[in-house]
């Protein structure tokens, strides 16, 4: 009798395991049917597979005419990728989505939480929602919002009418809000929503404020207004339309109450194969692109190297940096009407511009740049540009580059006056220093043109960091330039 009632219990103590459909497992303590089949009740223990998606919770009631999970006390889900916790949980077998409410989520570096959640393998739509990129319990900054929207394919986060908290304070309400987990790859930042400020020769001290727009993944871009001393009130509005992975349109426009209006339009495809490229001494992120890129540019008043320049239009093709044997070679052609209004002149101008790379031993590089313009006027500059290069990394936060560069060609003059800018044909050596660590990024860069080592460029950048965000700063002594921003990691 004994023997009967312990093997009993154990039986009972097993999870029961539910296979009706193909593709669904349940496995839980107990499992109950309707007479029909059409409800299937799992308690203790539940564990619900469909696919790649895992369901685990306490109790779980699953529907099979609708093929709708219901889990009631509490949950976790794996879901394309994501993993959630939370209260409840409605999901469809069939359309591979769902409802969720009290939902925490980690995605990419990101803490994400609602108090309303749905979501498909698109997009995952928060209402009452926070979000942050900082591990501390008591984070050092977080956007709380109405609605937060995560698109995974994109691996954009947006929140729409929220409020920027720093610490636990309130201190900016944001309409928009755009986090871009891919902007390292892409060679940017995803900005703190407060003032940019800085000094520079052409506009005096200026500030400015930028917000985002957001209407559909591949419809959105900034807005901003700025003060200028020497030019007043300004503003500026600007949009990207992604046509598809490869393809996209810019487009923006300037205004200033001291200056005409500028703007312009841009179209960019992409094609080839696709390039990873490391960046191991300056430290920064991989930068994936593909190979060959086709621009076409219609502007009106762009600022180039502070001139006004308007492009009607230019075409440019070219290669990014590629491999070539252990080095590596990029090169582009471009064919355009230029006008500049400094000068006065309108003209065209074709341009063709290769670099190749290549290492020679132990740290040591030396590379060489080809570039020739020729323009309406029939005037015509050719420069040929070779340098060496020694870089090397001293610890897991220090590097440096030394190099020198020296022009074997520089014949003719360029028509415009924004690519003869602090132009200088004598041979430079220049000295990099990278630095980053727990407490920041640092660099220092300079170049001297010899043989007096005049000082031609001497620039200081330090990205303060405070454990989750940067406080950037941009110094460029001989340009008289000075930026503050700030950057989330």
């Amino acid at each position: 009798m004994r023997k009967l009632l312990l093997f009993t219990t154990l039986l009972m103590m097993m999870n029961i395991s539910y296979a009706g459909e193909k593709e669904l497992v349940i496995n839980a303590t107990s499992l109950m049917y309707d007479k029909d089949g059409s409800r299937v009740e799992a308690k203790g223990s539940v564990e619900a597979v469909y696919r790649d998606s895992r369901m685990t919770g306490e109790h779980m009631v699953y529907y099979s005419i609708s093929r709708e999970a219901k889990l009631d006390s509490g949950f976790d889900l794996t879901f394309n990728g994501l993993n959630f916790s939370g209260k409840t949980l409605d999901y469809n077998l069939s359309s591979e989505s769902g409802n969720a409410t009290e939902v925490k989520m980690k995605y990419d570096r990101a803490y994400i939480s609602g108090g309303e959640v749905s979501f498909s393998h698109d997009r995952v739509s928060l209402k009452n929602a926070n979000f942050t990129t900082c591990d501390l319990e008591s984070p050092h900054y977080h956007i709380s919002a109405a609605e937060i929207d995560l698109y995974q394919k994109q691996a954009w986060l947006v929140a729409y009418w929220g409020i920027f908290w720093l610490g636990p304070l309130p201190s900016l309400p944001i309409p928009v809000y755009v986090y871009d987990f891919k902007a390292g790859q892409k060679g940017k930042k995803n900005v703190m929503p407060y003032p940019e400020a800085g000094v520079n020769s052409n506009d005096g001290f200026w500030i400015k404020e930028t917000m985002s727009w957001h209407l559909q993944p591949e419809l959105n871009g900034n807005y901003n207004i700025s003060y200028a001393a020497n030019k007043g009130v300004g503003g500026e509005f600007s949009l990207q339309h992604q046509i598809d992975e490869d393809r996209e349109n810019d487009a923006n426009i300037s205004l200033n109450a001291a200056e005409a209006p500028s703007g312009g339009i841009e179209y960019r495809e992409s094609f080839g194969r696709e390039i990873r490229e490391r960046h191991d001494l300056a430290m920064l992120p991989v930068e994936v692109y593909k190979q060959f890129y086709f621009d076409l540019n219609l502007t009106g008043r762009e600022r180039i190297n502070y001139e006004r320049v308007s492009k009607t239009p230019e075409i440019t093709l070219g290669m990014r940096r590629t491999t070539l044997l252990d080095g590596w070679l990029e090169y582009s052609a471009a064919v355009g009407s230029i006008a500049e209004e400094s000068s006065g002149k309108s003209l065209s101008r074709e341009n063709v511009n290769a670099t190749v790379w290549y290492p020679i031993f132990d740290g040591f590089s030396t590379d060489l740049n080809f570039d020739a313009s020729l323009y309406g006027d029939m005037t015509s500059w050719l420069k040929i540009l070779g340098g060496i290069d020694y870089a090397n990394r001293l610890n897991n936060i220090l590097a440096y580059d030394i190099g020198y560069s020296h022009y074997f060609k520089n014949r003719g003059q360029s028509a415009f006056n924004y690519e003869k800018y602090r132009f200088n044909a004598m041979d430079k050596i220049g000295l990099s220093i990278y630095s980053t660590s727990s407490a920041g990024r640092y660099m220092f860069s300079c170049s001297y043109i010899l043989p007096d080592l005049e000082p031609q460029d001497i620039d200081y950048t330090a990205g303060l960091m405070v454990h989750c965000f940067n406080v950037d700063l941009t110094y460029r002594a001989m340009r008289g330039e000075f930026v503050l921003g700030f950057s989330l990691n």
